[in-house]
Protein backbone atom coordinates (compact mmCIF):
# COMPACT_ATOMS: atom_id res chain seq x y z
CA UNK A 1 0.00 0.00 0.00
CA UNK A 2 2.76 2.39 0.82
CA UNK A 3 4.20 1.81 -2.44
CA UNK A 4 0.68 2.85 -4.21
CA UNK A 5 0.51 5.79 -1.96
CA UNK A 6 3.88 6.86 -3.22
CA UNK A 7 2.67 6.21 -7.09
CA UNK A 8 -0.42 8.47 -6.27
CA UNK A 9 1.01 11.09 -4.95
CA UNK A 10 3.55 11.17 -7.97
CA UNK A 11 0.78 11.29 -9.89
CA UNK A 12 -0.81 14.06 -8.40
CA UNK A 13 -3.74 11.87 -6.96
CA UNK A 14 -4.33 13.04 -3.43
CA UNK A 15 -7.15 11.30 -2.40
CA UNK A 16 -5.84 8.19 -3.78
CA UNK A 17 -2.24 8.17 -2.05
CA UNK A 18 -4.46 9.23 0.98
CA UNK A 19 -6.48 5.72 0.86
CA UNK A 20 -3.39 3.85 0.36
CA UNK A 21 -1.53 5.00 2.74
CA UNK A 22 -4.01 5.06 5.47
CA UNK A 23 -4.46 1.49 4.12
CA UNK A 24 -0.79 0.75 4.71
CA UNK A 25 -1.34 1.93 8.47
CA UNK A 26 -4.20 0.50 9.31
CA UNK A 27 -2.85 -3.28 7.78
CA UNK A 28 0.49 -2.48 9.54
CA UNK A 29 -0.85 -2.16 12.81
CA UNK A 30 -3.35 -5.15 12.38
CA UNK A 31 0.23 -7.19 11.77
CA UNK A 32 1.63 -5.57 15.26
CA UNK A 33 -1.23 -6.31 17.32
CA UNK A 34 -1.45 -9.80 16.21
CA UNK A 35 2.27 -10.29 17.09
CA UNK A 36 2.20 -8.27 20.32
CA UNK A 37 -1.51 -7.88 21.55
CA UNK A 38 -3.97 -5.18 21.86
CA UNK A 39 -2.55 -1.68 22.44
CA UNK A 40 0.28 -1.73 20.01
CA UNK A 41 0.83 1.49 18.14
CA UNK A 42 1.41 0.37 14.34
CA UNK A 43 1.02 3.79 12.12
CA UNK A 44 4.78 4.40 10.10
CA UNK A 45 6.06 7.35 10.95
CA UNK A 46 7.32 8.15 7.35
CA UNK A 47 3.91 7.36 5.96
CA UNK A 48 2.53 9.49 8.69
CA UNK A 49 4.76 12.33 7.54
CA UNK A 50 3.65 11.56 3.60
CA UNK A 51 0.19 11.62 5.17
CA UNK A 52 0.64 15.07 7.02
CA UNK A 53 1.24 16.79 3.60
CA UNK A 54 -1.37 15.40 1.76
CA UNK A 55 -3.89 15.98 3.99
CA UNK A 56 -2.89 19.51 4.63
CA UNK A 57 -3.10 19.59 0.91
CA UNK A 58 -6.30 18.06 0.75
CA UNK A 59 -8.48 20.81 3.18
CA UNK A 60 -7.94 18.25 6.28
CA UNK A 61 -4.99 20.35 8.66
CA UNK A 62 -6.24 18.89 12.21
CA UNK A 63 -6.01 15.51 10.81
CA UNK A 64 -2.35 16.21 8.85
CA UNK A 65 -1.30 18.27 12.46
CA UNK A 66 -2.07 14.55 14.29
CA UNK A 67 -0.27 12.32 12.21
CA UNK A 68 2.83 14.64 11.91
CA UNK A 69 2.73 14.96 15.46
CA UNK A 70 2.67 11.22 15.46
CA UNK A 71 5.52 10.91 13.07
CA UNK A 72 7.93 13.55 14.81
CA UNK A 73 8.31 11.50 17.94
CA UNK A 74 10.50 8.66 15.63
CA UNK A 75 14.09 9.88 15.21
CA UNK A 76 13.93 8.95 11.26
CA UNK A 77 11.14 11.68 10.49
CA UNK A 78 11.70 13.97 13.30
CA UNK A 79 13.42 16.87 11.63
CA UNK A 80 10.80 16.69 8.75
CA UNK A 81 7.52 16.18 10.65
CA UNK A 82 8.86 19.44 12.87
CA UNK A 83 9.36 21.09 9.25
CA UNK A 84 5.69 20.89 8.22
CA UNK A 85 4.54 21.30 12.06
CA UNK A 86 6.38 24.59 12.35
CA UNK A 87 5.37 25.36 8.77
CA UNK A 88 1.59 24.69 9.31
CA UNK A 89 1.01 25.85 13.00
CA UNK A 90 2.92 29.09 11.58
CA UNK A 91 1.16 29.88 7.98
CA UNK A 92 -2.11 28.18 7.85
CA UNK A 93 -4.93 30.53 6.72
CA UNK A 94 -7.66 29.30 9.48
CA UNK A 95 -6.68 30.68 12.81
CA UNK A 96 -8.02 27.90 14.70
CA UNK A 97 -5.33 26.05 12.97
CA UNK A 98 -2.37 28.42 14.03
CA UNK A 99 -0.66 27.96 16.96
CA UNK A 100 2.36 29.76 17.78
CA UNK A 101 3.47 28.32 20.99
CA UNK A 102 3.33 25.39 19.53
CA UNK A 103 5.04 26.01 16.72
CA UNK A 104 8.16 27.65 18.42
CA UNK A 105 8.20 24.50 20.49
CA UNK A 106 9.16 22.61 17.49
CA UNK A 107 11.62 25.67 16.49
CA UNK A 108 13.33 24.32 19.58
CA UNK A 109 13.70 20.93 18.63
CA UNK A 110 14.32 22.00 15.41
CA UNK A 111 17.31 24.50 16.61
CA UNK A 112 18.73 21.40 18.66
CA UNK A 113 18.72 19.01 15.96
CA UNK A 114 21.37 18.25 13.59
CA UNK A 115 19.30 19.42 10.93
CA UNK A 116 19.67 23.23 12.52
CA UNK A 117 21.49 25.13 9.81
CA UNK A 118 19.49 23.37 6.72
CA UNK A 119 17.88 25.96 4.83
CA UNK A 120 14.23 24.99 4.79
CA UNK A 121 14.55 24.50 8.64
CA UNK A 122 16.07 28.37 8.78
CA UNK A 123 12.77 29.33 6.58
CA UNK A 124 10.57 26.93 8.88
CA UNK A 125 11.53 28.93 11.65
CA UNK A 126 11.37 32.28 10.61
CA UNK A 127 7.95 31.70 9.61
CA UNK A 128 7.37 30.98 13.54
CA UNK A 129 9.07 33.90 14.51
CA UNK A 130 6.78 35.90 12.48
CA UNK A 131 3.86 34.29 13.51
CA UNK A 132 4.64 35.03 17.38
CA UNK A 133 5.47 38.63 16.53
CA UNK A 134 8.89 38.46 16.64
CA UNK A 135 9.98 40.25 12.92
CA UNK A 136 12.95 41.25 14.19
CA UNK A 137 14.19 37.10 14.62
CA UNK A 138 12.15 36.56 11.80
CA UNK A 139 14.07 38.92 9.83
CA UNK A 140 17.46 38.06 10.59
CA UNK A 141 16.63 34.10 10.29
CA UNK A 142 15.65 34.29 6.83
CA UNK A 143 18.18 36.63 5.78
CA UNK A 144 20.67 34.56 6.97
CA UNK A 145 18.88 31.55 4.53
CA UNK A 146 18.55 33.88 2.47
CA UNK A 147 22.56 34.20 1.92
CA UNK A 148 23.16 30.45 2.46
CA UNK A 149 20.05 29.72 -0.40
CA UNK A 150 22.00 32.19 -2.66
CA UNK A 151 25.98 30.85 -1.85
CA UNK A 152 24.63 27.05 -3.16
CA UNK A 153 22.96 28.47 -6.06
CA UNK A 154 19.39 28.06 -5.15
CA UNK A 155 17.90 30.75 -6.73
CA UNK A 156 14.93 29.63 -6.76
CA UNK A 157 14.61 29.47 -2.87
CA UNK A 158 16.69 32.47 -2.39
CA UNK A 159 13.94 34.33 -4.79
CA UNK A 160 11.00 32.67 -2.61
CA UNK A 161 12.59 33.80 0.62
CA UNK A 162 13.37 37.18 -0.34
CA UNK A 163 9.29 37.68 -0.93
CA UNK A 164 8.80 35.92 2.47
CA UNK A 165 11.41 38.74 4.28
CA UNK A 166 9.48 41.68 2.61
CA UNK A 167 6.72 40.65 4.85
CA UNK A 168 8.47 40.09 7.75
CA UNK A 169 10.52 43.38 7.57
CA UNK A 170 6.60 45.24 6.71
CA UNK A 171 5.41 43.16 10.38
CA UNK A 172 3.27 40.94 8.75
CA UNK A 173 3.27 37.12 9.59
CA UNK A 174 3.24 34.76 5.79
CA UNK A 175 -0.52 33.10 5.41
CA UNK A 176 -0.41 30.34 3.05
CA UNK A 177 -3.07 28.84 1.11
CA UNK A 178 -2.76 25.39 3.02
CA UNK A 179 -0.14 26.20 5.59
CA UNK A 180 3.02 24.55 3.52
CA UNK A 181 5.08 26.91 1.84
CA UNK A 182 4.95 26.80 -2.07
Amino acid sequence: YVNLGDLCRRRNRLEEAITYYEKANAVNTINLVLRFGEGTEGRVPLVCVNLGVLLTFSGRPQQALENLRYAVQSRDTAVAAAINLTWILSTHPDPSVRNAQEALHWVDQLKTSAAAGRLKVLDACAAAYAEAGDFQRAVQTLTDAVFGAMQTGQDVLAGKMRARLQLYKAGKPLRTRVGLPN
